[in-house]
């Protein structure tokens, strides 16, 4: 399986570096362009599903990406670590000068508990600097959010899929908040190295704590993708929509597998491109790491065909 998913993230990876303007803050300014709404993907969900835990990215990295924007803009997005038995689920939420990484913490008592990875310097509790094998983060523009109310919804995500889908949006960041019917979660505390399998869902003690909540107020946040071949950048297979989120009242949240709503307020930011990031082996688990594994399953730009590029240089 880690080599299928490996072979088809490449080939997604070349696609997004095709679509892609150069994202870092860095090549952003120097080019003088004005920012747009963006997909700022480092590594893909199907990267590590395959495995890839190893190639990474900071919280640091990612604030200097931040900085190419407008910093009263909204940021959005999902993501994980990659700490071995307590992977956790990100949230991050806020915007791009004052961003939160919220983290549901597999471990106990809760399994489920809240935390900002940002306090990683002053938080004994998250014992030391996160590396984030996934962060996928909507960065939108305020004067184009769009919102609407979702009421007395059974199915959260295919209610959102189809209001998307009518009213024409293609990739967007997501926040959902307001009163929820019964939420199903997961938190995954142990994504093996040599893969996982979720085309049946998000299944298996070995990997996931559960939760299920009964009818509560709760914030998400997450990532739409109408078009089938970028989906599986952001989401699990065959799901258009990656929601994460959390209880306010007790703190509590991760994945959203499933989710009622009651009346539930839904803001919307289209975006307009995808920036493409691929990680790098760093940290304390990239000094002992087999060689077979330190290979990154996605491509450097520079081993890309020219052709592939010629988008992203635009």
């Amino acid at each position: 399986m880690a080599t299928r998913l490996g072979r088809a993230t490449a080939l997604l990876l070349a696609l997004l570096l095709a679509l892609a303007l150069p994202g870092s803050g860095d090549a952003a300014r120097a080019q003088g362009g004005a920012a747009q709404p963006s997909l700022l993907l480092y590594n893909t969900v199907a990267s590590l599903l395959a495995g890839d835990l190893l190639n990474t990215v900071t919280i640091g990295e990612v604030e200097r990406d931040l900085g190419a924007f407008p910093p009263d803009w909204p940021v959005v997005g999902v993501g994980t670590t990659n700490w071995f038995g307590r992977n956790g689920e990100l949230l991050p939420d806020g915007t791009a000068a004052a961003l939160h990484y919220w983290w549901a913490d597999p471990d106990p008592p809760t399994h489920a508990t809240i935390r900002d990875l940002a306090d990683w310097p002053t938080d004994p509790a998250l014992g030391g600097q996160p590396y984030l094998p996934f962060v996928g983060l909507a960065v939108g523009d305020p004067a184009t959010a769009e919102r609407f109310v979702l009421a007395d919804a059974d199915d959260v995500h295919a209610r959102l899929a189809e209001r998307l889908a009518a009213r024409g949006v293609a990739l967007a960041g997501l926040r959902l908040e307001g009163a929820f019917g019964p939420v199903h979660t997961t938190v995954a505390y142990n994504i093996p190295l040599t893969g996982l399998d979720l085309s049946g869902g998000y299944v298996g003690d070995d990997y996931f704590r559960f939760g299920d909540y009964a009818p509560a107020d709760w914030t998400m946040v997450g990532l739409y993708a109408a078009a089938p071949a970028l989906q599986p950048a952001i989401a699990a297979p065959d799901q258009a929509i990656h929601l994460h989120g959390y209880q306010p009242a007790t703190l509590l949240g991760g994945h959203i597998g499933r989710a009622q709503a009651r009346q539930v307020a839904v803001t919307v930011w289209p975006l307009r491109e995808v920036v493409a990031r691929r990680g790098r082996l760093q940290g304390p688990k990239a000094g002992w790491l087999p060689a077979p594994l330190g290979r990154p399953l996605l491509p450097h730009p520079a081993d890309l065909p020219t052709s592939a590029l010629a988008g992203a240089r635009r």
